[in-house]
């Protein structure tokens, strides 16, 4: 009879540590998911992996690993290594959350779309853009089940598709979801809606880097039409975009239509500091022969005035080493540098003291 109690005093007290256990993991669960929360809502995203993490690993134990709850805190934690740029550890998690998903929701349900979309993100070669490509259509396809094709879901997918394939790989399959994207967008809410212009914007870059300006024109040109207010940019896309067409036509030899893109920059971008102030558009200096028969390296300093319509006015030497020939060039090179003018109670005027600084160095 002792023997029989001494075993359910052990039972009984192998429970309360059992659930006393359980407790404390139930509670650090909780704090580190809120913690989690909080800071993905304040918008302080990469901060919040250590606890992602811990929501992940306390989530496992508490609710298994077959589990709906655990299957979003394991892409919350994907996430969270994503945008730490942890590209291979985020890669591992999501291939094991996605065989979930898949059992879960099943081959094409709507829920493995985020999957697909961060698995292309975090498998990203510069060499080898098949595998990003895989992922991101295995997204538009599921998209293309749940929603069709012309709705905004799909065409916002083929935007974003195509960005991140051009912006890591400048590949042409990404050329022809941007192209997908403007066709749907003009058909389904017309050629002046906002996300055609996106889709235009990122195709104006793609054809900048194949050197095809004309093209690259046209698309830039469509994308500032979308804007509210084009010729007075409000936002990062509008101000990117007046600086690629001053890109194109000083590459075009048309300055005076890169004024006007130009003062649109301006207007919204006051100088407040001459040190920082960076040239839209700047052509490489030559490096001299001479120099580069030797070896010889060197920099140069200049001071000029940017005038009222952005271009370089005298340019000195105020500091230069490597001798007479990277001078040379330098100054050369800075009476081609565009800028955005300052602007004074509305109006464009010119900034003197501007400095800058020209590197003359070789491959290694």
């Amino acid at each position: 009879m002792r023997g029989l109690l001494f075993i359910v005093f052990l039972f009984v007290g192998a429970s309360t540590l059992w659930a006393e256990d359980r407790q404390n993991q139930v509670k650090a669960f909780k704090s580190a998911y809120q913690q989690y929360q909080k800071l993905i809502d304040d918008g302080r995203r990469k901060e919040a992996l250590p606890f992602a993490k811990e929501a992940y690993e306390l989530g496992k134990v508490l609710y298994g690993e077959e589990s709906k709850s655990y299957a979003a805190l394991s892409y919350n934690y994907a996430d969270a290594l994503l945008i730490n740029r942890d590209e291979k550890e985020a890669s591992k998690i999501l291939k094991e959350t996605l065989k979930l998903y898949k059992k879960l929701y099943g081959d094409d349900g709507e829920e493995l779309i985020d999957v697909y979309i961060n698995l292309a993100e975090a498998n990203v070669d510069f060499h080898d853009p098949t595998p990003q490509k895989r992922y991101y259509g295995k997204a538009l396809s599921i998209t293309e089940k749940h929603y069709g094709k012309e709705n905004h879901a799909y065409g916002q997918l083929l935007i974003k598709a195509g960005a991140a394939i051009l912006s890591k790989a400048n590949v042409v399959g990404g050329e022809r979801y941007l192209r997908q994207a403007r066709d749907l967008y003009s058909k389904i809410a017309g050629p002046d809606h906002p996300m055609a212009g996106i889709a235009s914007f990122w195709l104006g870059k793609y054809e900048l880097s194949k050197k095809k300006r004309r093209r690259a024109e046209k698309h830039f040109l469509h994308a500032l039409s979308t804007f509210e207010h084009p010729e007075k940019p409000s936002n990062h896309l509008e101000m990117s975009t007046h600086a690629f067409l001053v890109t194109v036509y000083e590459e075009s030899n048309q300055s005076d239509k890169a004024t006007e893109h130009c003062l649109a920059i301006g207007r919204m971008s006051p100088v407040k500091d001459t040190q920082d102030y960076e040239p839209l558009y700047q052509k490489l200096p030559k490096y001299p022969q001479s120099a580069a028969r030797v070896g010889k390296e060197g920099f140069v300093i200049l001071e000029f005035t940017v005038d009222e319509y952005g271009f370089v006015k005298e340019p000195v030497v105020v500091e230069a080493e490597g001798g007479r020939s990277f001078e040379e060039e330098a100054l050369k090179a800075a009476k081609g540098y565009r800028y955005a003018p300052a602007f004074e109670n509305g109006v464009a005027v010119s900034t003197k003291g501007v400095m800058q600084k020209i590197t003359f160095e070789l491959a290694k």
